[in-house]
């Protein structure tokens, strides 16, 4: 006797997929980023850090992920506790 996981799952799901690919573009745009591959050559006076894009993408892609992750984590618990009853 098998359920389907509820449509809220699903989104959770693709919550957390969807920020682990902002998360893996932001870091692969961060490492190919002149400023911070030394050997891309001599780190000038240009670069400021790590480019915002970058930044943007790795640190929204976190809370992306987080905020999927704990969705889904609620629902299917919530989902386990209602079966059990």
């Amino acid at each position: 006797m098998s359920r389907r996981p509820p449509p809220l799952l699903w989104a959770a799901w693709a919550l957390e997929l969807l920020g682990g690919l902002a998360l893996c573009v932001g870091v692969v745009l961060a490492l190919r980023d002149p400023c911070i591959d030394p050997a891309a050559g001599p780190i000038g006076t240009t670069c400021q850090g790590v480019p915002g894009e970058a930044a943007a993408l790795t640190v929204g892609g976190t809370t992306v992920a987080v905020v999927g992750g704990g969705l889904a984590a609620a629902v299917a618990l919530r989902g386990d506790r209602d079966r059990q009853r």
